[in-house]
């Protein structure tokens, strides 16, 4: 079955296969709608717990054991993509199901000896996978590169040419409602659809569950410049009047110029993204800047489905951050581009109080107020992880940075954003920028700097004891031609 010297390996994959045949008898995605609806009339349990001793695992001690690279399983008949297993452990307790369909055929990998203690370079031997990475030779021919990674829950993260892993993604959200706690459902099975030797992408499919719904997702990943999986979702709700959160991502901000002051660091800036950025279905582009909260926000923007949303890292010199290991400016965009018909909602963003970087405390989603229990919930879309901002052909102005400080009275704020534009944009003297804070319109000046091909936009807000939501915008012509800046000031 597989190529390259791998009869043995091929062996080894198959010893379960009888046991585990009928989980296993999915060859595509229709197969998996009816194994996700059957699932939905099925009580739920569970998922499959880990061993308990490596339920205690430190961080430091899971990151000790690694896949054996000379175990990695090759896909497809020219092995174009590869895996690494993960095991369970530390806070990845619940263990999974992955099989491989090559030419109808259906393996499981399910050995305990994939494995080693990096630290002593011996077999490690677990009972449980919490998940597996995606390699492909991404950045250049002769290595392989992760360019996708499931674990923990339904959370997945995809590299596009030469970044590093920062935010992630989820299959699906369920905020708190009706009495009930949130809910983090978990795909429990994986089938990975092994390409064939003219197929540059690959295709997974993935079976989630848990007490409120079951679902069947396919991913079909293109690695590139910019890597874009195309994923179809069909959701079974197990319960009524059912809200959700689709296409949700999740990344950490910490501090940048606009909070600088409160933490005690060398580096200029923290966080994986720093902008939410909304395309709406009039063509307007929205950017807000993330902040750190003293108290949890919640900010919706309302709008029929828009045409892209996501989170932005739009610095991108190492100068930037100046953070020489963590590389904060090779952190990926990742934007949500609707395909087909999805509800009318609004985009959801919840930003929450922390003080530590390695906690993610920004979600975003596209919120549906209500799904229909009698009925399956399907929506398409295709995602974008890329270092490279939204292009647009309507708008020359974009948001670079903002800045905050006091300002001229007591406890009044300045505020000064930039503005960015390419070469070839020469700005008019007819060019203007008008602020407003709710109905209250507000004054602003306007700056120019050839040199660094920047716009900035000068305001002050006076003192105020409430919160304030603010919005900036470029006028041409009486004509908007940038991205409207928007931020939410705390009281």
């Amino acid at each position: 079955m597989f190529k390259h010297g791998c009869t043995v390996l091929t062996f080894l994959l198959f010893v379960n296969i009888l046991s585990s045949w009928a989980d296993s008898e999915v060859h595509n995605y229709e197969d998996l709608k009816l194994k996700a609806e059957a699932l939905r009339d099925s009580p739920f349990y569970p998922s499959k717990k880990s061993q308990k001793d490596n339920e205690q695992w430190s961080y430091d001690q899971y990151r000790d054991i690694s896949f054996d690279e000379q175990k990695r399983i090759p896909l497809g008949d020219q092995a174009a993509f590869r895996m690494d297993l993960l095991p369970s452990g530390y806070i990845y307790k619940d263990s999974i199901d992955i099989y491989i369909v090559d030419n109808d055929l259906t393996t499981v990998p399910n050995r305990g000896d994939w494995f080693l203690n990096r630290r002593t370079s011996q077999p490690f031997v677990t009972k449980g996978i919490s998940g597996f990475k995606i390699l492909y030779p991404l950045n250049q021919l002769d290595k392989w590169d992760e360019v996708i990674v499931f674990q923990g829950a339904s959370y997945f993260r995809a590299l596009p040419q030469y970044a590093q892993y920062g935010l992630s993604a989820r299959a699906v959200a369920i905020p708190p409602q009706q009495g009930r706690k949130e809910e983090f459902p978990h795909f429990k099975s994986f089938w990975i659809l092994a390409p064939n030797k003219s197929e540059t992408f690959l295709t997974i499919l993935a079976l989630l569950d848990s007490p409120s719904l079951t679902g069947a997702f396919e991913f079909v990943v293109h690695p590139g410049r910019d890597t874009v999986i195309e994923v179809k979702a069909s959701l079974y709700p197990r319960t009524g009047s059912l809200s959700l959160g689709i296409a949700p991502l999740t990344s950490m901000f910490l501090y940048d110029e606009t909070n600088r002051s409160r933490f005690n660091d060398y580096r200029n800036e923290v966080h994986d993204s720093d902008n939410l950025w909304l395309r709406t279905s009039s063509d307007q582009d929205i950017l807000r800047p993330l902040i750190n909260p003293k108290t949890i926000q919640y900010s919706s923007f309302t709008d029929t489905p828009p045409k892209d949303f996501g989170l932005l890292q739009r610095k991108r010199k190492v100068s930037d951050y100046q953070d020489w290991e963590a590389h904060y400016e090779a952190r990926p965009n990742l934007w949500i581009q609707p395909r087909g018909l999805w509800p009318s909602g609004t985009l959801d963003l919840i930003e929450i109080p922390t003080d530590r970087e390695g906690m993610d405390n920004i979600v975003a989603f596209w919120k549906v107020p209500e799904i229909n229990k009698h009925l399956p919930f399907e929506f398409n879309y295709n995602m974008y992880w890329t270092l490279n901002s939204p292009s647009s052909t309507i708008f020359k102005y974009r948001v670079m940075s903002t800045h905050i400080g006091e300002g001229t009275t007591p406890g009044s704020h300045t505020f000064v954003v930039d503005y960015e534009y390419e070469k070839d944009v020469v700005p008019s003297d007819n060019i203007c920028s008008k602020v407003s804070s709710g109905p209250t319109k507000v004054a602003a000046f306007l700056q120019h700097n050839k040199e660094l091909k920047l716009l900035r936009a000068t305001f002050e807000l006076p003192s105020t004891s409430e919160e304030r939501d603010l919005k900036l915008a470029l006028y041409e012509n009486n004509k908007i031609v940038s991205e409207i800046w928007t931020y939410r000031l705390e009281k």
